[in-house]
């Protein structure tokens, strides 16, 4: 099994395994970086790894070498992230992605504003998947789109800014695209507004 280098990750697993599992069985732990770019040879090692070891399954973030492998192997692959839009799925894979593609979040995104008639919603994002959930709103909704980036490390005094400046053009609804700290500083800025406007 691969796993990213989580010890929440290697619990969670370890124990729902010995819950199914016959005693002598055991749970091996190899780790990967998802973001690493690899060269032939360090695939090659990687193939010959999974060869030899009885690999029963692969779980951790998506890699497309890691998923290449698990398809010549037939080895299934459960991937606790999101698969890049680019990457080429086998018909016959055996790769699970527990998070839907972008593409199918985006589209629930349209569909929700859509459904609610959100005519002013803003993307607020730090994420390259930002610009695709922009891209895909102004291909396949009816409703005009404002966007704002918030560049890494940005303070609370611009997220209050960007927060401003996008109801001044009425947006009324936000959708937020970012990593968690980001989001977190993003949250602060509305509840200490709200409480400021009580």
């Amino acid at each position: 099994i691969y796993s990213p280098r989580d010890t929440h990750w290697e619990r969670a697993i370890d124990l729902a395994w010995h819950q199914m599992a016959p005693s002598h069985l055991e749970v091996e732990f190899f780790y990967y970086r998802d973001d690493y770019v690899v060269t032939l040879e360090e695939s090659r090692t990687v193939r010959d790894m999974l060869r030899s070891n009885s690999i029963a399954a692969i779980v951790g973030p998506h890699h497309p070498l890691i998923q290449l492998v698990a398809d010549d192997e037939r080895i299934p692959y459960i991937t606790t992230s999101m698969s890049p839009a680019e990457v080429n799925i086998k018909q016959n894979s055996i790769c699970y992605h527990l998070l839907p593609s972008i593409s199918a979040l985006n589209d629930a995104m349209i569909a929700i504003m859509e459904t609610y008639n959100w005519q002013n919603t803003a993307v607020i994002y730090n994420k390259p998947e930002g610009l695709t959930l922009i891209a895909d709103m102004m291909r396949k909704s009816k409703y005009e789109v404002k966007a704002w980036r918030i560049q890494d490390g940005t303070n609370t005094s611009e997220i209050l800014h960007h927060l401003l400046t996008a109801r001044g053009y009425s947006m009324k609804t936000f959708a937020v695209v970012s990593d968690p700290s980001t989001l977190k500083n993003i949250l602060n800025v509305v509840c200490i507004r709200m409480k400021a406007n009580v």
